[in-house]
């Protein structure tokens, strides 16, 4: 693995307002952890896409199966989520993070055979919640900047 990286996407009217800072602090955590355990070794970049979709009922972590573009060195998961399932929660960014690093995990569960547990771990517990819980929600929609949004290309 190259890099990893989580990108949100969803429709206006179907997104958790959550800051871009969230997400970009979790995929700075992750590539750190990543180099740390030397883990990236091979040249394909892995993300993980959160798809934000109305009318799904069930909260699960269940990834789609993995894309692989060749040309690019990209390989790509794909997790649903309703954002009711976070809204109407009292600690809906909490909840958000948890769904995130529940993805990340089911990533590495899929791409090795046996998962870095120690690595997953010790990201686990780097996590500042506190830093993350003070950023604003819900954040403005320039502040979210979801994958298709004007303002995510310019951050990328």
């Amino acid at each position: 693995m190259n890099s990893f990286r989580v990108i949100m996407t969803g429709q206006y009217d179907c997104r958790i307002p959550i800051s871009h800072n969230v997400v970009d602090y979790i995929n700075n955590k992750i590539n750190e952890k990543l180099n740390y355990y030397n883990l990236i070794k091979n040249k394909w970049n892995v993300c993980l896409y959160i798809k934000f979709l109305r009318n799904m009922e069930e909260y699960k972590v269940e990834l789609f199966r993995s894309t692989t573009y060749k040309r690019a060195e990209i390989k790509t998961f794909h997790l649903l989520a309703s954002p009711n399932w976070f809204i109407t929660d009292t600690q809906p960014v909490k909840t958000l993070i948890e769904f995130i690093i529940q993805g990340i995990e089911e990533v590495f569960k899929n791409q090795y055979k046996r998962p870095p547990l120690t690595m997953l771990k010790d990201f686990k517990e780097s996590i500042d919640y506190d830093y993350l819980l003070s950023i604003p929600y819900p954040a403005p929609f320039k502040e979210q900047m979801y994958a298709g949004d004007e303002q995510f290309h310019h951050l990328y």
